[in-house]
């Protein structure tokens, strides 16, 4: 498994941004902080949401359904 850990291209992608000094920690800490912001807003979002009517729960899965 670590072998795999280790060749994670984002990992060693945003180690090279660093070393090349084309990106610092405090953007990355910036990236990271608004990336959870917008999964917390998605997830409460979900949760606030009402579930959908049972007649609707199969619509658009299996292929884009034309409108009227």
């Amino acid at each position: 498994m670590r072998f795999w850990t280790e060749r994670d291209p984002i990992p060693r992608f945003r180690d090279w941004l660093l070393a090349e000094g084309l990106a610092s920690i405090e953007e990355f800490e910036e990236i990271n902080a608004a990336v959870e912001a917008e999964i917390v807003a998605a997830a409460e979002f979900a949760e606030s949401s009402p579930f959908p009517e049972r007649a609707d729960l199969y619509r658009g899965v299996y292929k884009a359904e034309e409108r009227a």
